[in-house]
């Protein structure tokens, strides 16, 4: 059901609109790529699993089951059911590594079930280095692999579900945000919602996070047919504290 009390993806001002935001200069195009970049973010304190947009990011654990946290907040939001599709989808991903010994790819995808549908799910995972000796008939989930069920009881249409790193894999936290983006793309989502990936009870440093997460974001963003897309990357942080954060990083580098 879609909460009638959810944030609207309209009402949500993108990075150059926001107050005390630089305006566009009369020299500079509305399609200029620093104001299209700029306008393909968000930056708010809310509680992600109130957001009627497209999509939100679930900061998940390897076995992509309910935890504490956001994940927790989100899976009792959802109600059961996206636990059971959360382990539907990753056996289709470990299956998938059993079978390619490698991570799919978008035309692999493409031929899943229409994701405009919200009771559809796509997977995605990350890199497959670990597949399975011939006969064994598992492969492991990793940090970064991603899966996608149906938002169910929330206002958002989909979650991603992204294994989320700890302080001692930090340099994966940047591949489950270019994942979570590949992922978006592939289901032609116009809107996605980030918590902060790790930040919790992954011990990540909020900074590092912020700083990882927007950098991967813009990374991402710039990168060939990307440059073309209508997508509004919605940074969501739960404490006033991640909000001057990412916004003392997006000043710098957006």
């Amino acid at each position: 059901t879609w909460n009638q009390c959810s944030r609207r993806i309209s009402s949500l001002r993108a990075w150059n609109q926001r107050d005390g935001g630089p305006p566009c200069s009369q020299t500079e195009s509305r399609n200029s790529p620093v104001h299209r970049l700029q306008s393909s973010f968000s930056l708010l304190l809310d509680d992600i699993t109130t957001l009627r947009v497209d999509g939100i990011v679930n900061a998940s654990n390897l076995q992509f089951r309910k935890g504490g946290g956001v994940n927790g907040l989100i899976h009792r939001k959802a109600g059961p059911a996206m636990e059971d599709a959360c382990q539907t989808e990753a056996a289709r991903l470990k299956m998938f590594k059993v079978r390619q010994c490698r991570s799919p790819s978008e035309d692999l995808l493409s031929n899943l079930p229409n994701p405009c549908e919200k009771n559809e799910s796509e997977i995605k995972g990350g890199d497959a280095t670990d597949c399975k000796k011939d006969g064994e008939n598992d492969a492991e989930i990793q940090v970064g692999d991603c899966i996608a069920t149906a938002g169910y009881n929330l206002p958002c249409k989909y979650v991603i579900h992204t294994v989320s790193p700890s302080h001692f894999t930090l340099k994966s936290l940047e591949i489950c945000y270019q994942n979570v983006l590949s992922l978006v793309r592939t289901m032609q989502l116009n809107s996605i919602a980030f918590c902060n990936i790790g930040c919790g009870s992954h011990f990540i440093n909020a900074r590092e996070g912020a700083e990882i997460a927007v950098d991967a974001c813009i990374q991402w963003l710039l990168e060939g047919q990307n440059q073309e897309l209508n997508l509004r990357i919605i940074f969501c942080c739960w404490e006033e504290a991640d909000l001057i954060l990412y916004r003392d990083v997006m000043l710098k580098k957006l």
